[in-house]
């Protein structure tokens, strides 16, 4: 059995999400190479954290990984909808985990 993809595409919006806010850390404005590098940090943020969108778990424990993981962003971020419609595609008709008691 292969790894639930659901866990690195997690691990990848957390590792770009850190190098965005270093990014971002002292940023000068002024330095037009670090707001170029910065811009760049927060577009593969988020395209990492479109990847994540994108990907329906395929166990149960990616599930509640994912479940986690927008916990604890949605409070950061105010992406809380976003997140909740995510995750109601995911248990709703053909998108349902397997073992998923739900």
């Amino acid at each position: 059995m292969s790894a639930d993809p659901v866990f690195a595409a997690i691990r990848a919006v957390n590792l770009a999400r850190i190098a965005h806010t270093q990014a971002l850390a002292g940023l000068d404005e002024k330095n037009e190479a670090a707001v170029c590098r910065a811009n760049e940090a927060c577009d593969r943020h988020g395209q990492a954290s479109m990847d994540l969108i994108q990907l329906r778990p395929t166990t149960w424990d990616g599930f509640c990984e994912l479940v986690n993981h927008y916990a604890e962003e949605a409070p950061i971020y105010g992406y809380g909808n976003d997140f909740l419609y995510h995750l109601r595609d995911i248990v709703e008709g053909s998108g349902r985990v397997d073992g998923c008691p739900i």
